[in-house]
């Protein structure tokens, strides 16, 4: 849509010099002229559409009517390429056109005052031109995955509305969450990385750079980018890795011997006790060992994935509480054992044999050794929030477990307060255990 000002429009009637205000250009053009020549002149020239030889005309007979009437034609022109060129965002195209007309505004006030008028609305143009070249460059950008540099050409758009560079700030932050989400997702459901980034590697690896990107993304990106080092971890460190989600709770077996996601071919030296908990994430091979990688329940995938902190190996886990079963090795294990064969009632006792029946001892008392079988034991159950009975002055008393017990002691909980109590003096009756798992 052409926006001619009231200025320029008033020009159409050049050749008349009618209605458009006094005017009184300088005289040109030289002895032996005449208007006859000049009105010959402009009609050939009009005939033609040409502004530089309307300009022509005007400086061979500038002295004439027809000369000046030649001129404010040929401005009306050149405003009219300007402002053409301007709506198709061709700024040289502006320049040029404005800068052919400029010599002359101070020959006609009128060409002045329709100059100043064009230039004005030249440059409203240019600021709605930029945010073409802006939108232009993001889509490019965008589709090479060049978020980075999308970012940066919005940033750096000077002339352009200050609300819809806003507005295309916000747009382009959905979309670059969207881009990077969409591809975690492809990655985990392909259990591959090179599969589904091929060679734009690099170009995803900096689309989810915090350090690149603007400041307001930085936490967007950095749970992205730990999501990404996570994906690596089960699809690219460990064989036949994939997701866990939701993440499903395990416990430790026996002495677990965890590694560290940065060298996981490595022991750390560290030895985890039977019956803590965690949560799986994910799984995978390590050589031959089959891996589960630890990390937090909490939290949407990309932190869960993103904050694996241990891979624990399958065979030193179990999907159950190992804390309510028995390990595979007895001897020198403290379990359940019944106060008496086929009791119900359960107390603290320390492996001291095995065979056809399992020998026990008291924990915590001198009494004597006695056999049990095997099938009537339980796991070392005493864990907070146990549920027991404690023998205090020859009366039962009923609480739970404060605290993992110490040595031959135990934290219990009895009507609101806490106390160490002997675990010779703990009993846990078998219907507050929870069933074993099959």
């Amino acid at each position: 849509m052409r926006r001619w000002s009231s200025i320029v429009a008033c020009l159409v009637a050049a050749a008349a010099l009618s209605g458009c205000g006094p005017s009184e250009p300088k005289a040109k053009g030289g002895e032996g002229q005449t208007e006859e020549q000049a009105n010959y002149a402009l009609e050939r020239a009009k005939k033609k559409g040409d502004p530089d030889e309307l300009v022509e005309v005007f400086q061979k007979y500038g002295q004439f009517a027809a000369g000046k009437s030649a001129l404010r034609i040929a401005a009306r022109k050149y405003f009219e390429k300007a402002l053409e060129a301007a709506e198709a965002c061709n700024e040289e195209g502006v320049k040029k056109n404005l800068a052919k007309i400029a010599p002359y505004t101070s020959d006609d006030p009128q060409i002045d005052e329709a100059y100043n008028e064009t230039k004005d609305a030249t440059g409203k143009e240019r600021k709605r031109c930029e945010l073409v070249h802006v939108d232009e460059q993001v889509k490019k950008l965008e589709a090479k995955w060049d978020y980075v540099g999308a970012f940066k050409a919005i940033s750096e758009a000077k002339e352009a509305d200050g609300g819809a560079l806003k507005t295309r700030r916000v747009e382009l932050t959905d979309r670059w969450k969207g881009f990077v989400d969409d591809t975690l997702r492809k990655i985990i459901a392909k259990r591959s990385i090179k599969e589904v980034l091929g060679d734009k590697r690099e170009a995803f690896e900096s689309a989810v750079d915090p350090e690149a990107l603007p400041a307001e993304v930085n936490a967007d990106a950095q749970k992205r980018k730990k999501a990404f080092e996570g994906c690596e971890l089960l699809f690219e460190t460990m064989e036949d890795g994939w997701v866990i989600d939701p993440p499903s709770k395990w416990w430790t077996f026996g002495q677990a011997k965890p590694r560290k996601p940065e060298a996981p071919k490595t022991e750390t030296g560290v030895v985890m006790a039977n019956g803590i908990p965690f949560h799986v994430v994910g799984k995978g091979k390590i050589g031959a060992t089959a891996m589960l990688a630890a990390g937090p329940a909490e939290g949407d995938l990309w932190t869960r994935i993103g904050s694996i902190k241990l891979l624990v190996p399958e065979g030193d886990a179990r999907p159950f509480d190992t804390n309510f079963s028995l390990p595979d090795v007895l001897i020198d294990q403290r379990v359940l054992a019944p106060v008496s064969p086929g009791s119900d009632t359960l107390r603290p006792v320390l492996v001291v044999g095995e065979g056809a029946f399992i020998k026990v001892r008291p924990i915590g008392t001198t009494g004597p050794k006695y056999d049990v079988k095997k099938k009537e034991l339980r796991g070392w159950a005493l864990m907070p929030g146990q549920k027991v009975t404690v023998i205090v002055g020859g009366a039962q008393k009923p609480g739970e477990v404060a605290d993992k017990a110490q040595d031959e002691r135990i934290l219990v909980r009895i009507s609101g307060f806490e106390t160490f109590v002997p675990l010779a003096d703990v009993r846990v009756k078998r219907a507050d255990l929870p069933a074993l798992p099959e």
